[in-house]
């Protein structure tokens, strides 16, 4: 069990970063609007948008935890973390699998376009 030491503290930190949370949400779903005017962008905007969700989501659950006295606001912080790193994890895949592809289709292109400059 969780002394009141211990919860005092963990308010203290959760109400330092609830401003930070929020911010990133938002910045989140802004980037993710920007990216999906891009046509290649769309493959992860809705990651971001719904990574900032979340994160927006945890902002208002900490709200309930400390101003109305919500214990079980911590069950869905958890949850909503837990579903912010794999929308993360998922949109990192996405990005690498991109950079791969983009990677061999420069080394291709260089590759065959050697004697584009003729002597």
């Amino acid at each position: 069990m969780l002394e009141e030491k211990h919860i005092e503290e963990l308010k203290i930190q959760l109400r330092k970063a609830k401003p930070w949370i929020r911010f990133a949400g938002i910045g989140l779903i802004i980037l993710g609007i920007i990216s999906a005017i891009s046509i290649v962008g769309v493959v992860w905007a809705w990651g971001l948008i719904w990574m900032g969700i979340n994160l927006i989501f945890i902002a208002n659950r900490i709200d309930d935890f400390l101003y109305m006295d919500a214990p079980q606001s911590l069950v869905e912080i958890a949850r909503k973390i837990k579903n912010y790193f794999l929308i993360q994890s998922i949109v990192t895949i996405i990005w690498f699998i991109f950079m791969v592809v983009y990677a061999l289709f420069l080394l291709h292109h260089a590759s065959t376009d050697l004697n584009y400059f003729p002597d």
